[in-house]
């Protein structure tokens, strides 16, 4: 069990990372100006947000559904 939380904790941890990666090269981003970092940064933090949100309706729908067979 353990080994199969610490595979998930890696795998998030690179997805984040790749996805910070695709914004600065996406957004033209130097992340050596102090300007840009923080531009980055509110980015990055504001498409996090919006991942967890998705993901929280996507759970509340998936909840809501009938999952029981008809008989």
């Amino acid at each position: 069990m353990k080994k199969m939380i610490k595979k998930i904790i890696l795998l998030l941890v690179i997805f984040l990372i790749i996805a910070g990666f695709l914004i600065v090269k996406g957004s033209g981003y130097d992340l050596k100006d102090k300007e840009d970092r923080k531009a980055f940064a509110k980015a990055y933090f504001s498409w996090t947000s919006n991942v967890v949100s998705n993901i929280a309706d996507l759970t509340a729908n998936a909840i809501k559904m009938d999952w029981l067979p008809k008989s």
